[in-house]
């Protein structure tokens, strides 16, 4: 009778468990609905339809006075989906870049946490930069700042073991003006501009998706 009882128990508790997960999943996926809504759909299309039990963060934007829009999605995958989801953006991919290289081009490059709401004014130092003749023919990638593995030590912010695959990149505007914000630290043929694709983590199994427009 004992055992019948504790058993009856832990059947209660791990329904209990199993309940909050999903009601913690369904309140995200209401919210990542409303996120991906912020953007047109061509924008936003390669990201998930909904999260499922691999998900871990979401981070989004929309415009403001000083920062560009953008949405940011990470999952991780069992090994056997990653490997598929891994394979298709490697063949899907324009560029791809180690998040160590000194050479990315990365929007808002100096926002952090403190400072994401203020003007950045880069130095001719930095501005320096942006004419190295490496930077001339790489896409801009975004700063992932606000991810749970931020990585000071890398341009964009990712720890060393991750990998950026440039879906597409293109200058100009494609957004009305009420919803562009126009570059700080980018070189001036990507005043305006939007870049999408994915960071990965072989280590990790982990892949992040991203959008970002200016």
């Amino acid at each position: 009778m004992k055992k019948l009882i504790l058993l009856l128990l832990i059947i209660s508790i791990n329904s209990c468990y199993n309940n909050g997960d999903k009601a913690r999943l369904n309140r995200f996926n209401n919210e990542y609905k409303e996120s991906l809504s912020n953007f047109k759909h061509d924008f936003v299309s390669y990201f998930p339809k909904k999260l499922d039990e691999g998900f871990l963060e979401l981070h989004d934007m929309k415009l403001t006075e000083y920062n560009n829009a953008f949405i940011y999605l990470m999952n991780r995958y069992e090994e056997n989906v990653y490997d598929s989801i891994r394979a298709e953006i490697t063949i899907r991919s324009i560029a791809s870049y180690v998040a160590g290289d000194s050479c990315l081009l990365v929007i808002n490059k100096y926002k952090t946490e403190e400072n994401w709401y203020k003007k950045i004014r880069i130095d001719k130092s930095n501005r320096n930069l942006l004419r190295r003749d490496c930077k001339k023919e790489e896409f801009p990638v975004p700063n992932f700042y606000q991810t749970r593995f931020l990585d000071n030590t890398t341009p964009c912010k990712l720890p060393q073991d991750f990998r950026l695959f440039v879906l597409e990149a293109k200058r100009g505007k494609y957004w009305d003006d009420k919803y562009l914000y126009g570059s700080q630290n980018l070189p001036t043929d990507w005043k305006h501009g939007y870049s999408k694709g994915f960071a990965i983590s072989d280590k990790r199994k982990i892949i992040i998706y991203w959008f970002s427009i200016w």
